[in-house]
């Protein structure tokens, strides 16, 4: 059975069933330009490829292709968007691929803008590594060309190490013209013989999860939330953790998501624990941070999830106060400047330092950070 250490969903159709929403946004787009309503097979047929390509096989004049897309897009980012329930079991496979180790990456013909805001919505945005996608203004939304700015981000990797899963013709043809594998899934909206030339084509998602070997037995991988919190001197407060069986490391504040846990609820539960916050707004993700062990290490690798707090004249308790910090392991807090990190963070976790100098500087940025480390 293929195992693949990288996986790249498609969203619409693949991860959740965008119909309602694009129903409502393209009926306003035909009606605003005159075309009127279509058929539902015609309806079916523009979910997933690229939308200039979908307006103008419902008889959008090429003309006012550019005016049904501005229509279009009015209705769909007014909230349309979110009007797309999950496929049944996807989230579990997510789920257990983060837990197993595997890297996540989207590649979707659908602007990585609006991606960004529904994986965000419904809380799944920390399993991706990467969030690919075309641009509003119609470039890079042929998916071959998705699928190859997503690996690009990846670092490149080799083709035989990922998979594609996908529910329309343009998710096998972009995956072969990156050399990858791909895997069909029937839940979309392919008809018949529309994924023939798939490695796999599977019905279910516990098909998925056979077809993407998950039904082996691996070591466990911990997903995980944490805190970047910034003061209004543009510091960021971190904690020195001093478990007994490693090194001293400062951290910023976060710890694994407990069952049943939202990323933000996580995030809000640790920053009680470990430095006595509560009732601050978690901001969105920041970055994702994915890192490894050497086989045999006595440590769980983890998949975090980081989220971007604002405070203003915080100072946290003393960490003899927070019990649950104190059988963590923390033994201190402090606020860094941007000249410190070097020496805090840095030494331990020496990728993280440009990201947040980016992120204090410049704020939330348009894609998350996604980074990947090995730890020895």
């Amino acid at each position: 059975m293929v195992s693949w250490p990288i996986v790249l969903f498609d969203l619409d159709g693949t991860i959740t069933d965008p119909t309602p929403g694009f129903t409502a946004s393209i009926t306003h787009a035909l009606e605003t330009v005159g075309v009127g309503r279509v058929d539902e097979t015609t309806l079916r047929a523009m979910i997933g490829p690229p939308l200039q390509e979908g307006l103008a096989g419902a008889g959008v004049p090429p003309d006012r292709i550019d005016e049904a897309i501005d229509a279009y897009r009015e209705r769909y980012g007014a909230g349309a968007m979110h009007d797309a329930p999950l496929h049944d079991g996807i989230v579990e496979v997510l789920t257990e691929l983060v837990r197993t180790g595997r890297v996540i990456g989207l590649a979707t013909s659908k602007p990585w803008v609006y991606a960004e805001q529904i994986l965000e919505r419904i809380d799944l945005r920390d399993r991706f590594t990467v969030v690919g996608g075309a641009e509003l203004d119609g470039t890079r939304r042929a998916k071959a060309d998705v699928i190859e700015w997503t690996l690009a981000e990846l670092g490149g990797p080799a083709p035989s190490d990922v998979v594609l899963v996908g529910d329309r013709r343009q998710d096998v043809d972009g995956a072969r013209a990156n050399g990858i594998a791909v895997i069909g899934v029937t839940w979309g909206f392919a008809v018949d013989g529309e994924l023939d030339g798939a490695d796999v084509v599977v019905h279910h998602a516990a098909g998925l999860t056979d077809a993407l070997g998950l039904t082996a037995a691996g070591e466990r991988h911990r997903r995980a939330a944490r805190v970047l919190i910034v003061d209004d001197a543009d510091r960021v407060l971190l904690l020195r953790w001093e478990p007994r069986d490693t090194g001293p490391a400062w951290l910023v504040p976060g710890g694994g998501i407990e069952p049943g846990e939202t990323v933000v609820e996580a995030a809000r539960r640790e920053l009680a624990e470990e430095i006595g916050l509560t009732g601050v707004e978690v901001g969105p993700t920041v970055l994702t941070r994915q890192w490894t062990t050497p086989p045999g290490h006595r440590h769980r690798s983890q998949r975090e999830s980081w989220r971007l707090v604002r405070v203003t004249n915080y100072r946290p308790p003393p960490v003899e106060q927070l019990p649950e910090a104190v059988v963590e392991g923390i033994t201190e807090t402090r606020w860094v400047t941007m000249d410190e990190l070097e020496a805090t963070i840095g030494e331990s976790a020496p990728e993280m330092v440009e990201p947040i100098r980016s992120i204090v500087r410049d704020g939330v940025p348009d894609r998350p950070f996604g980074l990947n480390a090995l730890l020895t």
